[in-house]
């Protein structure tokens, strides 16, 4: 044991003393402030309370309808109202007539607490009047046979059926309230999933809001309701899926199985939570808080990955090279404890810089959004629901971001023992690497979804399937790119260990060889 430790701590010194540990050091300590600068500059309007309660006083609400009216006023000037396109004429008549409308509600002093809200309903009422109003005109205009069906589409396919959405438009502008403008939504709805029992699940969902969290919401900040209104909407899908026995989000009418079933029961279990508590969870700070963890989270990832792919792949095969080895080979001790003591340091640094990963990206965000850094996150796993403290969650996050490490460590040392030549090894990792991420992108293009489950790269980021929100979100075809695959954590984790157990012996038998 004495000789394997001073081993051990050999390797490790050698590691320690590379020039690739410092550069990574460096990447790993400016990456997630960097990151979470740039998403908190991003943030357009911050309550300092950390929750939806707060509403900003006039003034505030004055200058975000200016910016935006600045915004028209700057889109409005790209566009020749003489021109023969009709989409041109089309952005430039409804940039017009949006100015016209929210300026004379700047004027009017009309409350304007609503702001995000009228702001979209004033664009939608802008365009469709603009493209009734050159309908209308077309001849005069001389609009093609394919420019009017280009305006009819705009129109939601005939003048009437315009003329019957402004007419709700303007009585929600009207009414001016939340409740207004919620009735409206439903009633226009334009999710894939429809029908009497999508719209009853969706009011029930809102009815799990607290009601002053959604006065807030649509009082002022425009992240919160898009928030609360996707919770509010994959609740509703959820619930319809349950009901109906099937996935219809993801356009099938197979019987849900027992697996995808609790999948279901757990995402409700959470929505539950998140739409009876969202104060800490919608406002736009927390969601640039939480956007900039997982930012810093994925760039931080590719650094640790290429880094120790680079050590690893070259940590055998480069003192080959140089003879260096020998001395260590001629030694009295067993080649298989020398491979195992370059194995551990390499794990335990890759530990150590996953650590240090974790507690920049950690305090990076207590510096740079306050507390709203410490968000609450809600797991739900076979019908029990978690509630963690953000820094728990991040570092169960970090702890599950490591094994798919460990995998990369076993996978390069052994390539750098097989192949005996650094830039060989070194070539084969990063090209194994970033050939699965584009071999995975292709299968999924193709729709080839179950042979996702022989990758590694899916079997590799428990992480991702057992805490984030994009587990969940990967669920439902209309939140997630990536195909959807029943892949068990139980197969996973034997995936991966006959994956680490398989590379470990190729690279023991190598090293072990009398050749060397």
């Amino acid at each position: 044991m004495r000789k394997y430790l001073a081993l051990f701590k050999n390797e490790w010194m050698k590691l320690s003393h590379r020039a690739l540990l410092i550069v990574g050091i460096v990447a790993l300590l400016v990456v997630p402030p960097l990151v979470a600068v740039s998403m908190r500059s991003s943030v357009t309007y911050t309550d300092n309370s950390g929750s939806v309660s707060q509403t900003p006083d006039q003034s505030q609400l004055q200058e975000l309808a200016q910016v935006h009216l600045d915004e028209l006023a700057e889109q409005q000037s790209w566009y020749d109202p003489a021109a023969s396109d009709v989409y041109t004429q089309l952005e430039y008549k409804a940039n017009e007539l949006a100015q016209t409308a929210l300026q004379s509600l700047m004027d009017s002093r009309l409350d304007l607490a609503a702001r995000p809200y009228i702001q979209d309903l004033l664009d939608q009422q802008a365009r469709l009047q603009a493209a009734l109003t050159l309908a209308q005109n077309s001849q005069a205009q001389g609009f093609s046979e394919s420019d009017q069906l280009s305006l009819l589409n705009e129109m939601g396919g005939s003048e009437v059926a315009a003329e019957q959405t402004l007419t709700q438009l303007g009585q929600v502008l009207t009414d001016g309230s939340f409740e207004a403008y919620r009735d409206y939504l439903l009633e226009t709805s334009g999710s894939v999933v429809s029908g009497a029992d999508y719209q009853a699940a969706l009011a029930e969902a809102w009815a799990m809001v607290p009601t002053e969290d959604q006065q807030a919401a649509w009082l002022y900040d425009s992240s919160a309701y898009t928030t609360l209104r996707s919770l509010t909407e994959q609740y509703a899908a959820a619930e319809v899926s349950m009901a109906r026995g099937y996935d219809v989000l993801n356009g099938t009418e197979q019987p849900l199985r027992a697996q995808e079933r609790q999948s279901f029961q757990d995402l409700l279990l959470e929505l539950r939570y998140e739409l009876k508590n969202p104060a800490a969870s919608v406002t736009e700070l927390a969601q640039a808080a939480n956007n900039s963890d997982s930012v810093a989270k994925q760039l931080n990832l590719i650094i640790l990955c290429i880094g120790i792919l680079i050590a690893a792949g070259s940590f055998v095969s480069q003192e080959m090279e140089t003879g260096s080895i020998k001395s260590l080979i001629i030694s009295p001790t067993r080649r298989y404890k020398i491979y195992l003591a370059k194995l551990g340091a390499l794990l335990l640094i890759s530990l150590a810089l996953a650590v240090f990963s974790w507690l920049v990206r950690l305090i990076s965000l207590r510096i740079v959004f306050g507390p709203l850094s410490g968000l609450t996150q809600v797991i739900a796993h076979n019908g029990s629901l978690h509630v963690w403290n953000y820094w728990q969650y991040t570092a169960l996050d970090a702890g599950l971001g490591y094994l798919t490490l460990a995998v990369i460590v076993f996978f390069a040392l052994a390539v750098s023992t097989v192949t005996r030549r650094t830039a060989v090894a070194v070539g084969l990792t990063l090209g194994s690497y970033f050939g699965l991420m584009v071999t995975e992108s292709v299968l999924a293009n193709f729709g080839w979804k179950e042979a996702f489950r022989f990758l590694p790269l899916m079997n590799l980021d428990f992480s991702t399937r057992l805490l984030s929100d994009a587990s969940r979100l990967m669920t439902l075809k209309q939140f997630g790119s990536t195909p959807q695959v029943n892949i068990s954590v139980g197969f996973s984790a034997l995936y991966v260990l006959i994956l680490a157990g398989l590379l470990l012996w190729m690279g023991l038998d190598s090293f072990c060889r009398r050749d060397i």
